[in-house]
This record gives C-alpha cells, structure tokens and sequence, in this order.
C-alpha cells in the first residue's frame, strides 16, 4: 500500500492499493484478455471482467460482484475521460488551479467509499440500506451541541429522530466531532506513507508497532482474520 487514499483517480487508487494483488490483476488477467489492445470497447470489456473476478476472488456473493463491477465501470469511465472528455476542457482560470486536484480527489474518495460498502456489507439489502443511510434518505442527525451553536441547522434533522448515545450529545460533541475529522484528514493526506519515508525511519517505528501488534494479541479480544470470512 502507498497511501491509496491520497490517490486523485480510480487508476492511481489501484496503482497504490494492495500493489501485489493489482499487478496480479494486471499481469494474469487484464493481459492475457488483451489489455488496452483491440479498442476502446474492447479495453473497457477487459477492465470489467479483470475487476469482477477480482471480486470473485473475494468471496463468492453479489456484493464482492459488484464491488468488482463498480470498480471496472469505474476504471472505464476514467479512460474514456482521458480520451474524449479531458481535452475538451479550458485551461484552468488562474488562482483556481488548485480547484481541480480538490474535485479529483473527492470524487474519487468518494466512489472508491461506495463500493467499500458493498464490500463490507453482511448482505445487499445491509449494503442498500447503508447507502440510504449515508445519503441522507434516512433523515440526518447532528449533536445537539452543534444545533446549539447554529440554531438553524436543527431544522435539518427536525423529524429524524435520535441515534442514542450519538445525537444527544453523550459520546461525542461538535468539537469533538470537528477535531476528529480534521485529524482523519491530516492523517490521510498530510502524512507520509512507509514507502515515502528513509529507512532509518522506517526502523524506529518498528518498535512502538511492535508493543501495540503484542498488547492487541494479549489483552486484546479475539476477532476473526478478515478473509477467513469469506
């Protein structure tokens, strides 16, 4: 891995993503059906069904398909932006370079998050209802701190109801709330990953991970390997 989520594409994702299992992808599948050779439609085919056996390597059920399908119709939909509709565009207004960088990477945060759901999902009706959820057809619930601070936002969440423990305030504030997304966003995108550090670095912080990898195996409850789910 070399810090995926700083990734400003579908394909740059991938290319930082579990970098063995994508050449794997790559150089085993992606090849042999012809890669980019033969055409556009033909490359767009050949992403599709590199990324849903991919998926099928997963697990065999609809969500770890579909999690595949997303990402080849994602990976398809990037090449035909590079072909036809990238060259199309103005160059960028001065002072306003930044802003394209910013709405690559949040779209691609973005998709990549979606098809995280299915992936995790127990099932597709948990994987659609989660969904819902994350896109505010289920009403929204912000802390009461927050409403407190600015009034009119309540109206926002008038009707939802409460999540216990949550919206009233008892496990986490608006400050609270704010800080921890900022921290997640420094961590993301400021830090350097293992790949981007000297090696002298990358030695001092085999101790400290070590203690936290030994206390999680002592004291720690026991929890199944991820894949043995599967």
């Amino acid at each position: 891995f070399h810090s995926p989520y700083k990734a400003r594409n579908i394909a740059e994702f991938w290319r930082r993503w579990h970098m063995t299992l994508s050449r794997f992808l790559r150089d085993y599948l992606y090849i042999p059906l012809g890669g980019n050779r033969h055409g556009a439609a033909r490359r767009a085919r050949n992403l599709m069904l590199t990324m849903l056996l991919g998926g099928l390597w997963h697990g065999a059920g609809w969500t770890f398909l579909i999690w595949g399908g997303l990402h080849g119709l994602y990976l398809a939909a990037h090449r035909t932006w590079l072909r036809w509709l990238r060259p199309l565009l103005p160059r960028p207004i001065p002072g306003l370079a930044w802003s394209g960088p910013v709405l690559a990477w949040s779209m691609t945060f973005l998709a990549v998050v979606v098809a995280w759901v299915f992936f995790r999902a127990s099932d597709l009706p948990a994987a659609l209802n989660m969904l819902r959820g994350m896109s505010g057809m289920q009403g929204a619930v912000l802390p009461d701190q927050l409403i407190s601070i600015v009034p009119w936002l309540g109206e926002v969440a008038s009707g939802a109801g409460k999540v216990p423990n949550l919206a009233d305030g008892t496990v986490m504030g608006a400050v609270a709330l704010v800080c921890l997304l900022a921290l997640g966003f420094i961590l993301t995108l400021g830090t350097p990953s293992l790949l981007d550090l000297r090696p002298a670095q990358r030695y001092a912080l085999v101790m400290p991970c070590a203690a936290l990898a030994l206390q999680r195996v002592l004291f720690g409850a026991p929890s199944e390997f991820l894949y043995f789910q599967f």
